[in-house]
């Protein structure tokens, strides 16, 4: 697929490192975007899903599972800070 994606990072991101990592209070809401550039003549159909980041066998961060195993260490599922109407979202991307 010929697409660019990047992150809006709000304010209160701690560092950009090329995925939210937010500093939040209890209760705090926030909206996060995403900038979305179609590159291609055609008119793609995107789903933007929140994951849970896991650490892997090698010990570093990994993202490329949808559901991860449940670890006492993690205090917090990510996806559950979503609200359930905004879990997953499809949008159509017009070419340019």
């Amino acid at each position: 697929m010929n697409i660019g994606i990047s992150q809006v990072y709000p304010d209160n991101q701690i560092t950009t490192n090329g995925i939210f990592d937010l500093k939040v209070k209890t209760g705090q809401v926030e909206t996060l975007k995403l900038k979305i550039a179609n590159l291609s003549h055609e008119t793609p159909k995107l789903i933007v899903q929140p994951t849970t980041a896991y650490t892997n066998n090698a010990g570093t961060m990994a993202l490329d599972h949808v559901t991860v195993s449940k670890n006492k260490s993690r205090r917090v599922d990510s996806r559950m800070l979503v609200t359930k109407h905004d879990r997953k979202q499809i949008r159509d991307c017009t070419s340019r």
